[in-house]
């Protein structure tokens, strides 16, 4: 995925990607992003936090949720459009994804993601 103005450049390999288009992703829901052992491999919010700004930019939408994991700790994201290239975003507690009710806890958000996009859907028949 790619977003560019005259200022930067955004460019992120997405990991998982719900979003319309069977081939080729065509307008972006949530993310997932970066399934890395350990932090010290990488840091996967910068990479999200761009796809999400390119999500948010390429369909001019105020704003987008996310997700990175890293090893068994889940982190959800919600990122919102203030202003002309200008953005917050807030990242949940962790989620352990070893403990039962942590574990229990990311099921919940992600039908919670589902049935969100479902709602946003056009004519959806899922």
């Amino acid at each position: 995925m790619s977003y560019q103005t005259n200022q930067f450049i955004l460019n992120g390999t997405v990991d998982f990607v719900v979003s319309e288009g069977l081939v080729e992703s065509k307008k972006p829901y949530f993310f997932i992003q970066e399934f890395k052992r350990h932090e010290e491999y990488s840091n996967p919010r910068p990479q999200l936090l761009a796809e999400l700004i390119s999500a948010v930019e390429l369909n001019d939408w105020q704003f987008i949720k996310g997700a990175y994991i890293i090893g068994e700790i889940w982190h959800f994201v919600i990122l919102e459009k203030l202003a002309l290239h200008k953005y917050q975003y807030f990242i949940s507690d962790i989620f352990v994804a070893s403990k039962i009710e942590d574990l229990k806890s990311i099921y919940k958000n992600l039908l919670f993601i589902k049935n969100e996009i479902f709602t946003r859907v056009p004519d959806s028949d899922m």
